[in-house]
């Protein structure tokens, strides 16, 4: 499990039916610090002790798998929709520019920020790997269980999250042993630092060769998408349809009048509206205030939104 890898053991224990409860492990690096690898490798090895551990609790094996390793906040709403099996693992990639702006929903702040109730319920785990700890979002980084740095490659120094109830600051934020849930797992009285197992290794030892092959092309992929939009973009050639608030009110009244909106909360019926214009209108640029603003106008008067609509069609 990697020399001293306590992660895997603990992020499992989190999501046991006894606990009911995520896991949110951020593992900082910039790039080729080897970070991808680590939580690549921190992931096939929670979903082996998972598996093995608490198999009486399994309908499905937990997933943890090159789909499940995602460069696109999207793909982790399609992964929820999707639904995983208890105890699975989501890994969001983050190189350099994994939002487009333009479309809110692409932020993984946005999105986790959203659902992070969802891996609650569904007992999930996610490993963001990042070059900065400034991109994340407050709430997910007062979520997270574990924040970790690349030191060397195969080597990450745990920070605890433990904080002062009054301060709201971290306590130790490299622990030493003896104060931290560390203990058997790292030398009596040494920093928290976390030796990861060889990748390459592991994956032999499990038959899971195509599992490195099937993430670079996919990362590969995802890059080249990036750089093919930043080229359309610099030729003036990528031009975006926009919907503003009043086309979003529009959707609302005429194609999605089978939600419920009087008896929904505002931020359910974002999430749902959201999930919507993502799958119907994935080329359009929506921005998260226009939404907001069409939300607020409908579910306020429902009636006299309908008459606008009427009278503007």
């Amino acid at each position: 499990m990697g020399k001293y890898n306590f992660i895997p053991r603990l992020a499992a224990k989190r999501t046991t039916k006894k606990e009911e409860n995520n896991f949110i492990m951020i593992i900082l690096g910039s790039t080729g610090s080897g970070k991808s690898y680590s939580g690549i490798a921190t992931g096939l090895m929670t979903k082996i002790y998972a598996t093995v551990k608490y198999k009486n609790e399994h309908k499905e094996q937990p997933r943890f798998d090159s789909e499940t390793i995602v460069f696109k906040a999207n793909e982790i709403m399609d992964l929820l929709d999707e639904g995983l099996p208890p105890q699975s693992i989501i890994q969001l990639d983050e190189g350099g520019e994994i939002a487009d702006a333009r479309k809110w929903w692409s932020d993984p702040n946005d999105v986790l920020t959203s659902t992070i109730d969802t891996f609650r319920a569904d007992r999930l785990s996610l490993i963001w790997c990042t070059p900065d700890l400034d991109r994340i979002d407050k709430r997910i980084r007062e979520e997270a269980d574990i924040v970790a740095q690349m030191v060397e490659k195969r080597k990450m120094k745990v920070q605890s999250v433990t904080k002062d109830r009054v301060s709201n600051k971290l306590l130790n934020p490299y622990p030493k042993l003896k104060n931290a849930v560390l203990k058997g797992n790292t030398q009596d009285g040494d920093y928290a630092n976390v030796h990861v197992c060889d990748l390459y290794n592991l994956v032999k030892e499990i038959g899971e060769e195509n599992l490195i092959d099937k993430y670079e092309k996919r990362k590969r992929a995802f890059i080249n998408e990036i750089q093919s939009k930043g080229k359309k973009r610099l030729n003036g050639e990528d031009v975006v349809p926009k919907l503003e608030m009043m086309d979003i009110v529009k959707l609302i009244v005429n194609k999605w009048d089978d939600v419920n909106v009087a008896e929904t909360s505002k931020t359910t019926l974002l999430s749902i509206f959201r999930g919507r214009l993502n799958t119907e209108h994935p080329d359009y640029e929506v921005t998260r205030r226009d939404l907001e603003d069409a939300v607020n106008f409908y579910k306020s008067d429902m009636e006299y939104a309908k008459e606008v609509v009427k009278n503007n069609s």
